[in-house]
């Protein structure tokens, strides 16, 4: 310990006690009682584990949806780079097969009649809308919601699958 003391004020330094954290570089006797961490303090660590934990999710949440964006517009490419309009293909047979068609509305041929421009508009604003609500849900979630996260995840990548559409075909 060194002291001294200057315009009557005493100044004293000595070693803090504990170890020093590696994330906060604060001297503390807590560093070293989590085994899984040893050498963080509390409070970091807690930062640490969420900060792995919303890792976890985004991961888990990214890679879901850029696969299945990826898978739906390798399968759309093949579909139209082997398929002639209304061929079909038995994936599955008797069950599940893949049919070549063109729809320039939404599901079941909604707003097929409306005019191309507000077609375009409508579902560019409808899908951007759709891709915000799903990124503020998978703020809100935690890794506990992992079939929640796998969810948003897929309707996320149907989101993009259409804006990408949308965007390329009108």
């Amino acid at each position: 310990t060194a002291s001294e003391v200057i315009n009557g004020l005493l100044i004293s330094v000595s070693k803090a006690k504990g170890q020093k954290c590696n994330r906060c570089w604060i001297y503390s006797p807590t560093v070293g009682e989590h085994t899984g961490i040893p050498l963080f303090v509390h409070g970091a660590r807690k930062r640490l584990l969420r900060t792995t934990e919303k890792m976890k999710k985004y991961s888990l949440f990214a890679i879901t949806a850029l696969s299945l964006i990826l898978l739906d517009q390798l399968t759309k490419y093949w579909v139209g780079t082997v398929m002639s309009l209304l061929d079909s293909k038995p994936v599955i047979n008797g069950f599940f097969s893949l049919t070549s068609v063109r729809n320039p509305g939404a599901a079941f041929g909604f707003l097929a009649g409306a005019s191309p421009a507000f077609r375009y508009a409508f579902f560019i604003a409808v899908n951007i809308v759709a891709i915000t609500l799903i990124l503020s849900y998978i703020r809100k979630a935690t890794m506990a919601e992992f079939r929640l996260i796998l969810a948003l995840a897929c309707i996320m990548a149907g989101a993009v699958g259409n804006l990408i559409d949308r965007i390329r075909f009108g």
